[in-house]
């Protein structure tokens, strides 16, 4: 363009390319670290390619290279990462055939075919970008930003094991020039080593006062060797760590011997520097103790320290997020060594130091082989392993781990094994369930089609493929959407789908679809919308599921429903249809008439709010009952405007198709009348028509019904057998005797309790029953006060005066519901007994 700095681009570039070189990095063999870094990048961004890529003026050259065997360089010219290292943040290419900058690129159209590129550059110190930290699909798509932040962060480590691999360098060249020089200078003088020794050397009395200073320590504050005879030591020293290092020496002048310490000091150019002592108590001639000090300026190697704990620990964190451990093992010593994220997967505690066999132990017994065989074969042969194996951890856990190693060798001999450790198991898992998903897809009766933004179609499943064309998808015909979907679908998908879709991601509908042979048939219909990185449409997936049979049987369903509410409106009783929630979901007018409200006020609210607390509390146990899936009846009490009334209600449990209970019906029936026929039967059943006493039947239940089924309790059985009876008939006739016989029912009726069962079992032959505390005692007396009773005179219609007299045979015992007959046949017996021994007796006897 007119006008442009051209010359500062140069000089830029010219700067760039000489901090390259000044790395000493290009050409170099492969080393762990950088390949490690390259591998981490491949696994955080799951691609099959990851790249260290230095931009050489001519070319860019690989120093790690993961997905991409035998190739080291290319030319500059076709580089993506010549313009990742244009700007200082991450570049992304979701689509190289779409971007006009690499659409025509050979390493896109040609082999290896990129798709995706994303590259974050490697920014020096000084600010020259040196190359990137690339990553590389074959096929479009995006990162995560957390994905992005890590390849970043990952390619910060790689600037900083750059740069101090060039720190390492240079220090081995300026150690190794240092020891020329002290090689050179051992044929002095020991004052003249002293003199040209780069260390700080000093010697000073016990109060600090400097006796001797080399010229490197005179220097390095500033001053001449003249300058600082008779100066104090303390004098360099901060304020602020003078105390410190005093109390730090007086202790080494007391106990004698050696020291190391570090502490500050103020150099020449007022900077505060950190120097490394080692301090030595000596003897002078003249006894007295001297202070020998050598100290080194050790300000950058504590910086290079810090900064690699921090590159450590950075190393660490995006080990943790991207869920990577590292591992070594030194064959020369079989030590091996574990990151914390390997113990992490491991599950064992931080001090936990493996060996080879521990490490392997932790394999299932089915990897177990193949990882040993694979650290066998790259011993014997350095072939590098790629693994992944089942592992339970310390606490038991089986989880799918990727083992990745290789050995390292010297010589020729293998010296070293290293590698690096990922937790796959939801990877797994997740790779299982789409495979589980591509299986439900091609063995589901719904018809699955997936098309790309122009809706030709790129996948159809088997249902599908059947169905709607009548044989096998040929990828290459061209077929779209369209061409299988009946006119009125095409507008719908035209009008109604596509817009929808360009709002939200999921259509559902019902809508039409074509067979192969042409007829038609109801669908239900879903439309998914998948989106690419700017949020525009790439593929959909169509989803249609063939409803006509259900179509159908809803019809019908609908006109059976409407016959079963005609029905159920017809039926005198109450009908009520409770969902599994307690909710009304239907009843008859019937139930509406009853209630007094209209359906809509009751569709759709609990029982509780229908019938009212109390009432529905009452009903509650059968409630539960029929929730469970048991049918019950029963009976319940009401007051209305008709006074009592006696209601029967069913409850009858709806089951849904698996068995499990689904609500249930409650059918009511006003059961007053039939109740009270019942009541009416019941009595004249257990009753004796002449006296209204009860007769043998209703004896024996009564008696049944006071006692109880597992407790004794005390039971009276009395029986009495009328004198003189017959007589009566005979001369009187059966008119008089019936009345004689209701008065003798009277007399008895008064002498017991309402409680007591007074019975005429047939006959001039009565029983009498008491239940509860009673003894010989009372049942004699009560049996006298039976006997003096009837005894007396009876007058009766016409002015009959009738004298009869009666016999009572009396048995107590212990007795329960359905065990007492032995006490009725016993007191037969002491009738018998009684009337035995003449008129008018009683005869008691206690059974036990």
């Amino acid at each position: 363009m007119p006008g442009q700095d051209f010359t500062s681009d140069l000089t830029a570039e010219t700067r760039r390319i000489e901090r390259l070189r000044a790395l000493l990095v290009l050409d170099t063999e492969a080393e762990p670290i950088f390949d490690t870094l390259a591998q981490m990048a491949s696994e955080v961004c799951q691609t099959p390619i990851a790249l260290l890529s230095l931009v050489d003026s001519g070319r860019q050259w690989f120093k790690a290279n993961v997905g991409l065997p035998g190739v080291r360089e290319t030319p500059r010219s076709v580089a993506f990462c010549d313009h990742a290292i244009r700007g200082d943040q991450p570049m992304e290419v979701p689509d190289a055939l779409k971007d006009s900058r690499f659409a025509d690129n050979p390493l896109v159209i040609g082999a290896p075919g990129i798709r995706y590129y994303a590259g974050a550059p490697l920014v020096m110190s000084s600010g020259d970008r040196v190359g990137t930290l690339c990553v590389v699909d074959l096929e479009a798509r995006k990162l995560t930003q957390q994905q992005l932040k890590i390849l970043e962060q990952l390619a910060q480590l790689t600037v900083q094991a750059l740069e101090m691999r060039e720190r390492s360098i240079q220090r081995s060249l300026e150690l190794r020039s240092a020891r020329e020089r002290e090689v050179a200078a051992s044929e002095q003088r020991l004052r003249a080593i002293l003199d040209a020794q780069s260390e700080l050397v000093s010697q000073a009395l016990p109060d600090g006062q400097l006796l001797y200073v080399n010229p490197a320590y005179a220097s390095f504050f500033g001053h001449t060797v003249g300058e600082l005879a008779g100066a104090n030591l303390m004098d360099q020293i901060p304020a602020s760590e003078r105390e410190a290092v005093r109390a730090r020496l007086d202790a080494l002048l007391a106990a004698g011997g050696s020291q190391r310490s570090e502490n500050q000091v103020t150099a020449a150019d007022g900077q505060v520097r950190c120097v490394s002592w080692t301090n030595t108590v000596q003897q002078g001639p003249d006894g007295r103790l001297l202070l020998h000090s050598t100290g080194r300026d050790v300000t950058e190697l504590n910086m290079a320290q810090r900064a690699l704990a921090q590159s450590q620990a950075l190393l660490e964190r995006t080990g943790r997020v991207a869920g990577v451990g590292g591992w070594a093992m030194d064959l020369a010593t079989q030590r091996v060594s574990w990151t914390a994220e390997t113990r992490r997967i491991h599950e064992v505690p931080p001090d936990y130091e493996p060996s080879l066999e521990t490490a392997i132990a932790f394999y299932s017994e089915s990897s177990r082989p193949l990882v040993t065989a694979a650290v066998e074969r790259g011993l014997a042969e350095g072939t590098p392993w790629d693994l992944e194996l089942q592992l339970v951890t310390a606490r038991g856990r089986s989880i799918w781990v990727r083992a990745v190693g290789e050995v390292e060798f010297a010589d020729g001999h293998p010296v070293r094994m290293f590698g690096a450790f990922q937790d796959i198991t939801e990877r797994r898992a997740a790779e299982a369930a789409r495979a589980e998903l591509a299986a439900i897809f091609e063995n589901t009766t719904d018809f699955v089609i997936q098309a790309d933004a122009s809706r030709r179609v790129r996948y159809m499943n088997p249902a599908a493929q059947a169905v709607m064309l009548g044989r096998p998808l040929s990828q290459d015909e061209g077929l779209f959407v369209r061409d299988m979907l009946p006119e009125r679908t095409q507008r719908k998908f035209t009008d109604e789908i596509l817009p929808y879709l360009q709002l939200k991601d999921v259509w559902v509908g019902q809508s039409v679809a074509r067979r192969w042979d042409g007829r038609e048939i109801e669908v239900s219909h879903m439309v998914i919308a998948h989106r690419d990185a700017r949020g525009e449409i790439e593929r959909l997936s169509i989803i249609f599921r063939d409803v006509s049979e259900l179509a159908a049987a809803q019809y019908e369903q609908a006109r059976q429903t409407r016959t079963l509410r005609s029905v159920a409106n017809a039926i005198p009783s109450t009908v009520a249809v409770i969902d599994d929630q307690g909710r009304y979901v239907f009843v008859n007018q019937a139930f509406e008439k009853k209630a007094g409200i209209h359906s809509s006020a009751i569709l759709g609210r609990t029982a509780e709010e229908v019938l009212g607390k109390a009432e529905f509390e009452r009903r509650w146990p059968w409630v539960q009952r029929a929730l469970a899936g048991e049918q019950v009846r029963f009976e319940i009490e009401e007051e209305g405007e008709l006074g009592k009334r006696f209601m029967a209600l069913d409850y009858l449990p709806l089951r849904r198709s698996d068995g499990a209970p689904d609500g249930f019906v409650v059918v009511g029936q006003d059961v007053t009348q039939a109740r009270e026929e019942k009541e009416r039967l019941k009595l004249l059943s257990q009753s004796d028509p002449l006296t209204r006493l009860l007769n043998r039947s209703g004896f024996q239940q009564r008696v049944d019904a006071q006692l109880d089924a597992n407790v004794a309790e005390t039971l009276c059985v009395m029986y009495l057998d009328l004198d003189r009876f017959k007589p009566i008939n005979d001369n009187h006739g059966h008119a008089a005797g019936d009345e004689l016989l209701r008065l003798v029912a009277l007399r008895l009726v008064r002498l017991v309790r309402p409680t007591d069962a007074v019975a005429r079992l047939g006959g001039d032959e009565f029983a009498i029953a008491i239940v509860g505390e009673i003894d010989e005692l009372h049942a004699q007396r009560l049996s006298r006060t039976v006997v003096d009773t009837l005894a007396r005179r009876f007058h009766l219609a016409g002015g009959v005066v009738a004298s009869i007299g009666t016999s009572v045979g009396c048995a107590i015992g212990q007795a329960t519901r359905g065990s007492w007959e032995r006490l009725v046949e016993h007191a037969d017996q002491m009738l018998y007994a009684a009337k035995a021994s003449g008129r008018g007796k009683t005869v008691v006897s206690r059974l036990d």
